[in-house]
């Protein structure tokens, strides 16, 4: 029992220090998500902001509105570039920090509900199943959360070039409906080595 209580502390110590050390990196990468998440919405408010005066106003100066609305296009497609980019350089680690997290909330699972055990060996497959499980949620999260803002920029660029105030040009009309159409088909966000986007219906097939 003297054993028992002395071991019982030093592996949840154990536990938490190998977690932490583990997760350090991935606290890097979810901090340069939030900051890129944080890009896309100060963007996507100022896209909803211009859509907001275009249908309140009758009297449009077309060079202004078009310059406007070109200028947050160009912001919105550096944006694009600086994640691809940056998914590019971290694809690898994504991959398999995602597939690993994967795998072991499996098998943690199993340990959990099918063997059993002392309850110390409990609560340490308990603190180690809820770090994976944070972990993993918040790759998804994060993933879910581009894909979807910038669905939501390409939706409001769709609604401001369909406006009754045509204030593009009819030779820009076409190619900005054609890039919007692409990147909607073709979303950009969190993605896996295998071309995987993540989003909030992720599913990933471990074979």
């Amino acid at each position: 029992m003297l054993w028992l209580a002395i071991w019982h502390p030093i592996s949840l110590e154990w536990c938490w220090y190998a977690s932490s050390g583990s997760y350090q990196f991935s606290a890097f990468i979810f901090a340069v998500k939030y900051y890129l998440i944080t890009k896309q919405k100060s963007l996507q408010k100022k896209m909803h902001r211009f859509y907001i005066r275009l249908i309140r106003e009758k009297r449009i100066v077309l060079p202004e509105r078009q310059y406007e609305f070109v200028k947050m296009n160009q912001t919105f497609v550096k944006l694009q570039k600086e994640i691809v980019i940056n998914d590019q350089q971290l694809a690898r680690f994504l991959s398999i920090s995602f597939t690993v997290c994967s795998l072991a909330l499996t098998y943690l699972t199993c340990v959990l509900f099918l063997a059993s055990m002392p309850i110390q060996f409990i609560i340490l497959y308990v603190i180690i199943y809820v770090a994976h499980l944070l972990s993993l949620s918040t790759f998804i999260f994060y993933g879910s959360q581009i894909e979807k803002i910038n669905r939501n920029f390409l939706h409001y660029n769709r609604k401001c070039l369909g406006n009754e105030h045509q204030f593009v040009k009819n030779k820009c009309l076409l190619k900005h409906e054609t890039v919007t159409s692409t990147m909607l088909e073709s979303p950009i966000g969190i993605m896996l080595m295998n071309g995987t986007v993540i989003t909030s219906k992720t599913q990933v097939d471990v074979c």
